[in-house]
């Protein structure tokens, strides 16, 4: 049994990983560079509305001191401008490409405009789980101490629910991991309050677990 459910998270990351491979190739593929700068625009303003500019700024420091550190200094940026247009004149040999260097010149910049996107959104994600960490925290303690009480109450705990409620916590913390990289707008609040419906959900699936467990 063990050897199964341990296939199944495996078969469950590979999934998530190719749901991610797909995303990046739509945008590098499809996505017009304004749009993705306009989606940027949107978030940043929804974020500014909705918590201010103080919240708003250190999201976007924190986001492109990500961007820098993971892509920038690695070199990992350059290196797919290298890779994919930079190698392409050899000793000054100008090659007709059909404007073939200049559309990938363009989609490379429409890519790194949307994983800085996904930066900024990561840094979202991230402010709000340091600021809610408290309430998630209290929430699974006041679970954890309804379950003893329910231990010793006519109470059943239902199997379906337990079940249901991982399975959707599941769905949504891949949720919180995908989205980011969608070149769509994001609503500000949907992230915190993502956040506080993952907490409410693991208080029902912790108060139905089995009563042995």
């Amino acid at each position: 049994m063990p050897k199964s459910n341990n296939r199944g998270g495996k078969g469950y990351l590979w999934f998530l990983a190719a749901l991610f491979l797909t995303e990046i190739g739509i945008v590098f593929l499809v996505a017009p560079n304004s749009w993705v700068s306009r989606c940027f625009s949107w978030d940043r303003g929804f974020v500014y509305q909705w918590f201010g500019q103080g919240f708003e700024q250190d999201v976007l420091h924190q986001a492109a001191s990500w961007y820098d550190a993971l892509f920038e200094k690695t070199g990992i940026k350059q290196a797919s401008y290298d890779f994919l247009i930079n190698d392409w004149n050899n000793d000054g040999l100008q090659i007709d490409d059909r404007g073939l260097s200049a559309w990938a010149a363009e989609r490379l910049k429409t890519t790194w405009l949307a994983i800085s996107l996904a930066c900024y959104r990561f840094s979202q994600i991230w402010a709000w789980l340091v600021l809610l960490l408290p309430l998630l925290f209290g929430m699974v303690v006041d679970a954890l101490t309804q379950r003893e009480i329910n231990k010793w109450r006519f109470f059943s705990p239902s199997a379906l629910v337990h079940y249901s409620t991982h399975m959707a916590i599941g769905a949504l913390a891949s949720l919180l991991l995908l989205v980011p990289f969608l070149p769509l707008p994001m609503y500000a609040p949907a992230i915190p309050g993502g956040m506080v419906i993952v907490g409410a959900i693991g208080w029902v699936s912790i108060g139905n677990l089995g009563k042995r467990l």
